[in-house]
């Protein structure tokens, strides 16, 4: 099984400002780890139209529990 390290580090600002609904750290964050699920998916075997499936679920997650995370 492969494991994988992350070298991506999101600041806290961003996160507040997301947290805020900010819509450029939504965009910010989207660019940053979207991809990352994404190729996490595909390399965890799923389909393409899945993996994206996947993504739109982890940011919809993301959605609606940022504004709990400290």
């Amino acid at each position: 099984m492969r494991t994988f390290r992350s070298e991506i580090e999101t600041s806290s600002s961003l996160i507040r400002h997301a947290q805020q609904m900010d819509s450029s750290a939504w965009d910010q964050l989207s660019k940053v780890y979207a991809p990352v699920v994404y190729n996490w998916s595909r390399v965890a075997g799923l389909q393409p139209d899945d993996a994206a499936e996947i993504v739109q679920d982890v940011f919809h997650s993301v959605f609606l529990n940022l504004g709990r995370f400290e």
